[in-house]
């Protein structure tokens, strides 16, 4: 028994830790969306409705529906953004 109890307990401390929610990793601005790449992997987008020069709306296509606003279009066809910008906001942090 104390075996079995030793051997529980030494599996309890080798076992990954969660991380947690997951967080945005990278954002991507194209002329017609917005991609979000989050730390599990999973990547998200957000589509611009028409000819809109900005918008908001939730992240789509990933299990993260994380409020997005889109500020400003791109100056090329395609632009990594860096934190702490305000081009766009993706669950209230400013990307570009």
């Amino acid at each position: 028994m104390r075996r079995a109890a030793a051997f529980l307990l030494l599996a309890a401390c080798a076992a990954p830790v969660a991380e947690g929610p997951a967080r945005v990793d990278q954002v991507i601005l194209y002329r017609e969306t917005v991609t979000v790449e989050m730390s599990d992997g999973t990547l998200c987008v957000s589509d611009r409705p028409g000819r809109a020069p900005g918008w908001a709306g939730t992240l789509q296509g990933c299990p993260h529906a994380l409020p997005v606003r889109v500020n400003a279009l791109p100056d090329r066809p395609r632009e990594v953004l860096s934190r702490g910008g305000a081009r766009v906001i993706v669950a209230g942090e400013g990307w570009g």
